[in-house]
């Protein structure tokens, strides 16, 4: 980017065309070897900022890295404390469970024990009731059979008598 100089007209007519390009030159020189130190020192300058930067994102890259390990480890371990809590209540809850079952193992076997009892005391009481009945029947068809024999041998002699007299 040339620098434009322009030399004022008084000082154009006391050096003259040729002292005034002259002097042009030199200025436009002096600004390049400027313009050159300027760019190297900025080129410096920005090598500079970039080593810096780039130091930091390394600092703060192995900070993030420490942190993530940290993390990590602190996660694994609260894991870890989960499961063994976790694993005891698990163990504590079969336990619970294994005892009820146990227990209305009990009941339920007492419940049966109880029910076959109720079933015997309840089969005799019908047993009792099926013998009554029974003799009760058999009493009934006794007397209607002797009551038919009676009748019967009756009707006979009744005829007999009327057949012989005859």
């Amino acid at each position: 980017m040339a620098v434009v100089i322009k030399i004022p007209l008084a000082l154009d007519k006391v050096l003259g065309d040729e002292a005034s390009s002259a002097l042009v030159d030199v200025l436009n020189q002096v600004d390049s070897s400027q313009r050159n130190g300027l760019e190297r020192a900025l080129d410096l300058r920005l090598q500079t900022l970039k080593e810096a930067i780039e130091a930091r994102f390394d600092l703060t890259d192995e900070k993030i890295q420490l942190a993530l390990k940290e993390a990590n480890q602190y996660t694994d371990r609260r894991i870890t404390e989960l499961e063994t809590k976790m694993e005891k209540r698990f163990t504590e809850l079969e336990a619970k469970m294994e005892k009820r079952f146990v227990e209305f193992d009990a009941k339920i076997e007492k419940r049966f024990v109880e029910f076959d009892a109720k079933i015997e005391k309840l089969e005799s009481r019908i047993d009792v009731k099926i013998a009554q009945s029974q003799t009760t029947l058999i009493k009934w068809m006794f007397t209607f059979y002797i009551g038919s024999v009676v009748t019967i041998t009756g009707l006979i002699i009744a005829y007999l008598q009327l057949f012989l007299k005859q």
